[in-house]
């Protein structure tokens, strides 16, 4: 009867596994943006941040002065990435999976590298452009 028992408990976990949401220790770290210039406050940085992930078509689930979550669904990958804003940088961490078109199961975990580095860029841009307003 326990053999049964845990042959079937096993099947469940690996049935509903693909369909679990993802924890917030689920991200693996991709990177930081060095904040160069004192100027700048947490809520302009928290601004260009958004104002990135708005650019690439992300969509934004949470917003503080320190704390920047977004999310996207695109090209069968499901993806969030989290920016966390202190005074001299923004921590990157990110968790990604491929996906099912149809069903929306996930396959497997990826993290889209090119996406991350889109949004580095652009960051680092909107700082750049920040920075020179404000001197």
């Amino acid at each position: 009867m326990k053999r049964l028992f845990r042959i079937s408990l096993l099947l469940c976990m690996l049935c509903c596994a693909p369909f679990a949401q993802p924890q917030e220790d689920d991200s693996q770290p991709v990177g930081s943006i060095p904040i160069t210039s004192e100027t700048l406050s947490s809520a302009q940085v928290s601004e260009a941040v958004v104002a990135a992930l708005n650019k690439r078509k992300w969509t934004v689930i949470e917003r503080s002065e320190a704390k920047v979550v977004g999310h996207l669904t695109h090209s069968g990958v499901d993806t969030e990435i989290t920016f966390l804003i202190s005074k001299d940088s923004i921590e990157m961490s990110c968790w990604g999976y491929e996906i099912h078109k149809k069903t929306k199961e996930r396959l497997r975990r990826v993290i889209h590298r090119g996406w991350i580095k889109n949004l580095k860029v652009d960051i680092t841009h909107l700082l750049y452009q920040q920075q020179i307003i404000n001197s």
